[in-house]
């Protein structure tokens, strides 16, 4: 499985792209609860279509320790690379969320308003998100896509 050929174009046109295969983060239905602009958020959800192991281990270190500060510096934000579905390039800041019982989840923020508005994404559309890297960052490629057996999830 890979993204589409635009998409893999467009990855393979980013200065510094390091060449690997992106790797399928996760696929879901958008919900009312992504599409919310008082939240302002892409939830990356924990379930049996998400592979949540696409940080290093330095970026899992820095995710935690933002998160013990309450993400009190907007420097100290995880700032990841997301190209958009129109193909557009835009910055986001990658948040690490531990609900009750230490249930981890992650999301996408800062920025991800206009990632809506620009792609017109709707509730129900189906999406996924790939990871690749550049200069060995971590950087993410939203794709909407037509698959029927996605099941809502948040």
């Amino acid at each position: 499985m890979s993204p589409p050929v635009e998409m893999m174009n467009k990855i393979s046109s980013i200065e510094g792209y390091d060449g690997c295969d992106p790797e399928l983060v996760m696929q879901k239905r958008l919900l009312r609860s992504d599409l919310t602009p008082y939240q302002s958020r892409l939830l990356i959800p924990c379930g049996r279509y998400n592979n949540l192991n696409f940080l290093t281990h330095d970026e899992l270190r820095r995710m935690e320790k933002c998160r013990e500060s309450h993400y009190k510096d907007p420097e100290d934000d995880l700032r990841v690379l997301l190209v958009e579905p129109c193909l557009e390039e835009t910055e986001l800041s990658l948040r690490k969320w531990c609900s009750f019982g230490n249930h981890v989840e992650y999301f996408l923020t800062k920025g991800w308003w206009s990632v809506l508005e620009r792609n017109e994404l709707e509730v129900g559309d189906a999406v996924q998100l790939w990871k690749f890297r550049r200069f060995n960052q971590l950087c993410l490629a939203l794709v909407i896509v037509e698959i029927e057996n996605i099941e809502y999830q948040d």
